[in-house]
């Protein structure tokens, strides 16, 4: 009996929301009476036989697909250290957001309510951002896990292999699946709030320090205005003749200082400091935000960690996020290149005079496209 619902649930996917079936077929189901429910461990499915009995094949088919969402948003290699069940909770309440408004879906319900976890507070956010934010406001306790609320298991790891080769293996496949369907049926047979996520995948990951240096390096050789400033006649506005060395202008750097970026703020302000050394920019301002400007600093790089001071080991922490002010900020200091730390969950101006000049450094790649500037996600 489980077997058939299983199968069933499959045939429905095929013909309802082809990727997932095309995902489905590379993907092991693996009964397990070890498991409650459903679970994952990034590659497989396992399932309880009794669980699934007690489903309609409608309801196996949306748990299947949530299944299959953990594997592709790499939820099991994206954990890394943190609490398990709040991690868990966190990406499900992502997903099931998402799978709500899928039509071709029919989501477990019990007495009229989806029996998952499924707030719309956190509409829009990557799980990471939900993350921190149940450490304050920890959900109530669920009674009942057919959406998978605790199905994140460890990943598995064979004899010989890293964790980095479970993860390749799993993406390929996530690929594979991805270029026959869109082979097939074209990109909208991709579930759109999964397209950004399988498009980068594709994309050879670059480290956002080289691609922060180069990004400094290009700039400062870029403009013949860009040549050092004699200390000595600076108050003159007077720059010095070519025979004196190249020097890149001013940074904006904005550093958003909302929940979900605080982790990665020092490490960014570390890396920043050794580039603003390095490339030796007439001038540096950093703006602190989160739906205001919390602290601005105008420095240069001799004095830049001392300018700094504590920010650079204990930035502001902030709540919400509205980038829109530093941009504002930083078009009074007339900058020539603006360098942004941020999950992008925020509104952004309509238009900036440095939008070719932008470099966005992204603390995840679940986001939606910038209106300027080049993206980098930041990988822990």
């Amino acid at each position: 009996m489980t077997h058939k619902k299983i199968s069933l649930a499959l045939s429905r996917l095929a013909l309802n929301t082809p990727f997932y079936a095309a995902l489905a077929l590379s993907t092991p189901i693996v009964e397990a009476d070890s498991i409650p429910t459903f679970a994952t461990d990034g590659s497989k499915i396992f399932y309880s036989p009794d669980f699934a009995d007690s489903l309609s094949v409608e309801e196996i088919e949306f748990v299947l697909v949530h299944e299959l969402e953990h594997i592709v948003r790499l939820h099991n290699f994206r954990m890394q250290g943190r609490d398990h069940q709040r991690w868990n909770i966190a990406c499900d309440h992502i997903i099931n957001l998402d799978l709500l408004n899928m039509r071709d879906l029919k989501p477990p319900m019990r007495d009229g309510k989806f029996i998952g976890y499924a707030d719309a507070q956190y509409a829009g956010m990557s799980s990471e951002q939900v993350y921190d934010l149940l450490k304050d406001n920890p959900p109530p306790t669920s009674d009942d896990t057919a959406s998978g609320h605790d199905d994140l298991l460890p990943p598995s790891i064979e004899h010989g292999q890293t964790i980095q080769d479970v993860e390749s293996a799993v993406k390929g496949r996530i690929q594979n699946a991805a270029n026959i369907i869109q082979a097939k049926h074209g990109r909208g047979a991709i579930p759109s709030h999964l397209r950004h996520t399988i498009e980068t995948m594709s994309q050879p990951k670059v480290d956002w320090r080289y691609v922060l240096r180069d990004f400094m390096l290009a700039a400062a050789a870029d403009s013949e205005s860009w040549a050092r400033v004699n200390r000595r006649v600076r108050h003159r506005g007077l720059k010095m003749p070519a025979n004196y060395a190249e020097r890149m202008g001013s940074v904006g750097v904005i550093v958003d200082t909302s929940g979900s970026v605080h982790y990665y703020i020092e490490q960014f302000m570390g890396e920043l400091s050794g580039v603003v050394t390095e490339v030796n920019p007439e001038k540096v301002v950093v703006v602190f935000v989160d739906c205001e400007v919390q602290a601005v600093i105008e420095t240069e790089p001799e004095s830049f960690e001392a300018d700094m001071g504590d920010y650079l080991h204990s930035p502001p922490s902030g709540g919400g996020t509205d980038l829109r002010p530093a941009f504002e900020e930083l078009g009074k200091h007339a900058c020539d290149v603006a360098i942004v730390l941020t999950d992008l969950d925020t509104p952004w101006p309509e238009k900036f005079d440095l939008d070719a000049n932008t470099l966005i450094i992204s603390t995840t790649s679940e986001y939606n496209e910038p209106p300027f500037g080049r993206v980098i996600v930041m990988e822990e």
